[in-house]
């Protein structure tokens, strides 16, 4: 769930839209598919660096940051907001194909069953190349 957004964010859902499930419902989560999203994402990144080397750029106590972006799709397997979907029924990258095959016999179980299940192909969308998923 997006729990830290402002409520200015998570009530204009125009402007910052929400993912969806399967029936159309917004959910609690901003779209990982929207360009307004992720550009504010990446304003409040650049701003909390720029804090942090005005508050810490001598002494150097901040040795690192760690982004952790969790966000997942609870209820369900993936996103399914009309831009969610128009991604999902693109070709998957070439340089996926590419590191799939390169790796064929080392991958994670799961991702090489799920590989298997759409007959190793190489080419086609998500669900022609991985197989249709128990979750949908």
């Amino acid at each position: 769930m997006s729990t830290y957004p402002p409520l200015w964010v998570k009530t204009d859902l125009k402007r910052f839209p929400r993912a969806q499930d399967k029936n159309s419902n917004n959910l609690d989560i901003l779209s990982t598919f929207s360009e307004t999203n992720l550009a504010a994402d990446a304003l409040g990144f650049k701003t909390l660096m720029k804090h942090i080397r005005k508050v810490d750029g001598k002494a150097h106590t901040v040795l690192m940051v760690q982004v952790e972006n969790e966000e997942g799709v609870l209820g369900d397997s993936r996103e399914r907001s009309v831009l969610a979907n128009k991604a999902f029924n693109q070709p998957v990258p070439n340089q996926l194909i590419h590191y799939l095959v390169q790796h064929k016999d080392t991958l994670m179980s799961a991702l090489r069953m799920r590989w298997e299940a759409g007959d190793f192909k190489t080419s086609g969308n998500w669900e022609e190349v991985f197989g249709v998923s128990e979750y949908g």
